[in-house]
């Protein structure tokens, strides 16, 4: 049996995890809104990921200040619907992530097909993602305890005890998105190395102009690595309930397994907001243009002409 010491040290945690989270989504939000040349249908598609992961984590801030103590939980008749927005964000993430993928791979390798990355067409698979979306979370409830509440993590969750539940809630909202995402960033980086190559050859006399091209695929394999690591991190403790109560193992699942993988998703999510925000260049120095700006606002210093008219 955990103790509340425990309990209150992981929801403490997840909550300051889920703080900062927010402060990052809500950075990318205001600086897509306010600034206009980053209207475009890519940081349409990362404010969109941005919309699921602060739903995520109001979901997770709720659902752990609930968790401090356990009368607050079993006394709270909203908790299937604060379970069904934890499944249906956490779904979300995961596929906006996958739309991410698609609309680079539109960008670098069917780059002649401009019709594919118009804001129009960007604004339909949106619809179309959040309508799958909030349809997948519903299946628990076609379940007899398909929502429950989890004596080992204070949490209602998805019943992770019911297999056909938790098998196919694991791979259509968190294997199909992951999967497909590594195939596209896989093609992306085989055309990139055709295209290296295919100009390195041509104009192969240039000793300097190699250099400039490794390092930006070493750039683009970097950020590839990162984010896939932390969107394939994100459920791994959470595939290992699925599995454990799959196999039916006889020996009973470690209880502290159960509450520590939710942090573990707040944790992974976190490392990928925060690298596809320096990942995207146009938002991050826009970012850091404004918070510039507003510094020299606050505490003034002698600047030049041209500064003053930058801000």
């Amino acid at each position: 049996m955990l103790t509340n010491v425990f309990f209150t040290l992981i929801f403490s945690f997840s909550i300051a995890a889920s703080i900062v989270g927010l402060l990052f989504c809500s950075i990318i939000f205001f600086v897509i809104i306010s600034y206009h040349p980053c209207h475009t249908a890519t940081n349409l598609l990362l404010l969109n990921t941005c919309v699921a992961i602060i739903i995520f984590y109001i979901s997770t801030i709720i659902g752990s200040v609930l968790g401090f103590d356990e009368d607050w939980t079993l006394n709270q008749p909203a908790g299937i619907f604060n379970a069904y927005c934890f499944l249906a964000s956490c779904s979300l993430i995961c596929c906006s992530y996958m739309l991410q993928a698609i609309n680079r791979l539109c960008c670098t390798v069917f780059f002649k097909h401009k019709h594919l990355v118009t804001i129009q067409v960007t604004w339909y698979l949106i619809a179309l993602y959040w309508i799958m979306g909030l349809l997948f979370a519903i299946e628990p409830l076609f379940f007899k305890n398909g929502f429950i509440y989890e004596r080992e993590s204070r949490l209602c969750v998805r019943n992770a005890k019911v297999v056909s539940i938790s098998i196919f809630s694991t791979f259509v909202g968190f294997g199909i998105p992951l999967n497909l995402s590594i195939l596209i960033y896989a093609t992306i980086w085989y055309r990139v190395l055709q295209s290296s190559r295919r100009v390195g050859s041509v104009i192969a006399e240039n000793a300097n102009y190699n250099m400039p091209k490794a390092r930006c695929q070493m750039k683009l394999v970097r950020n590839m690595i990162i984010v896939i690591g932390s969107f394939a991190g994100g459920d791994s403790l959470a595939l290992v309930l699925v599995l454990w109560h799959a196999i039916k193992i006889n020996r009973p699942l470690p209880e502290p397994l159960y509450l520590i993988s939710k942090p573990d998703i707040t944790v992974c999510v976190i490392l990928m907001i925060i690298t596809l925000f320096f990942m995207n260049t146009q938002v991050k120095n826009a970012a850091f243009v404004y918070l510039k700006c507003n510094i020299r606002h606050i505490y003034p210093v002698t600047i030049t002409m041209k500064g003053i008219a930058s801000c």
